[in-house]
């Protein structure tokens, strides 16, 4: 990917920016409940749990394994991820299974991964920017 000339990103903010049509419509009352669900998914180890979950549903007992922290500590997390709608719980016998309830929350986690590739490239490009100026 190439990188933007200092000039080119300067023209990229004197546009005016484009607003996401799900925030331009969304009621100033579902906004919280927006920032609620993206402060759920803004902890590294509920991001391991959704991580250990993509592949298959799993008991806690497992999650806890494979994320190496204690089951007590996984239920908490798990608990707040249900809370949110991220995740769905079963009991089966006496073990608590769960399983993602949609796979955009993946989604979700790619492009703001990829948002965050671009960040960098852009702030790497006007560092060196800076410097060539200098």
């Amino acid at each position: 990917m190439e990188a933007a000339s200092p000039s080119e990103n300067v023209r990229q903010f004197s546009q005016p920016p484009r607003i996401a049509q799900g925030l331009t419509q969304a009621e100033a009352g579902s906004l919280v409940p927006l920032a609620t669900y993206f402060k759920a998914l803004g902890e590294p180890m509920r991001l391991s749990i959704l991580r250990c979950l993509s592949a298959q549903e799993r008991h806690v007992g497992e999650i806890a394994l494979q994320c190496q922290a204690t089951p007590a500590n996984i239920s908490r997390h798990l608990s707040v991820l249900q809370q949110q709608g991220v995740l769905l719980r079963y009991t089966r016998g006496a073990r608590a299974f769960y399983r993602v309830r949609d796979d955009a929350v993946f989604d979700l986690c790619t492009r703001a991964l990829g948002l965050m590739s671009q960040t960098s490239a852009l702030q790497q490009a006007s560092a060196h920017a800076s410097l060539d100026s200098s």
